[in-house]
């Protein structure tokens, strides 16, 4: 079974960075631009990019430009994540050419917006996003609300909406370099584990190989790549 890898360029105030568990207070920025990483990280083992807009989630604006340097540099497809709440934002972001967009809050704050989006898109080109906290409950609004759904309802949920593809983050353990919640993880049915990728705690080809041998379709990487803990070139 092929596993795949993407690996993460997270945006705020047009820098890269990595946040420790969601939260902008606690910002790691690194040394070169999105578009630099990009360059970098498709010419390795990446089977895509997965950018993340953190202004755009937090309702500061846009990094549109940006996004599109991204797409151009990269030799691999680039997914888009963070703030897509409208249908005119999901045509914006596409126009970047990106190949996917990833929309997760809007699946529960909104669904007719959401079930618009993926009708017009198709379940190969919208990915959900699931935000699942330790104990397996879904959070939304960049993790700070509860909407009171467990992992195997939300689950549910975003395949009857006719999702092909989940990411599933583990806000407990993201940007910690904890590794996997092989514990969480187990609470995933095993026949929707091929359609899930897993984010959150990764922090070395150990972790990469526990999801593989649990049957999951790939994993997200972030701060381990950029702190050298796994090699991409």
């Amino acid at each position: 079974m092929s596993f795949e890898i993407a690996v993460s360029i997270d945006i705020m105030g047009g820098r890269t960075v990595r946040l420790e568990k969601g939260s902008p207070e606690k910002p790691t920025y690194y040394p070169h631009t999105p578009v630099e990483y990009a360059r970098h990280f498709s010419q390795g083992r990446c089977d895509r990019l997965h950018v993340v807009d953190l202004d755009a989630a937090l309702g500061r604006g846009r990094n549109t430009d940006i996004i599109a340097g991204v797409v151009a540099a990269s030799k691999k497809p680039v997914q888009v994540a963070g703030g897509i709440r409208r249908m005119e934002t999901a045509e914006e972001v596409f126009k970047t050419g990106a190949s996917k967009i990833v929309i997760s809050s809007l699946i529960f704050t909104d669904e007719g917006e959401a079930a618009k989006i993926l009708a017009r898109y198709g379940g190969r080109r919208v990915v959900a996003a699931l935000d699942v906290r330790a104990d397996g409950g879904i959070t939304v609004h960049g993790w700070r609300r509860d909407i009171g759904l467990n992992l195997l309802d939300a689950l549910q949920h975003v395949l009857e909406l006719g999702f092909e593809e989940i990411i599933l983050t583990d806000t407990s353990r993201d940007g910690t370099l904890q590794g996997v919640s092989t514990q969480l993880m187990e609470k995933v049915p095993a026949k929707l584990r091929g359609r899930i990728h897993v984010a959150g705690g990764i922090a070395g080809e150990d972790d990469l190989s526990t999801l593989k041998g649990m049957g999951f379709a790939g994993a997200v990487l972030g701060k381990a790549v950029y702190e050298g803990l796994i090699k991409i070139l």
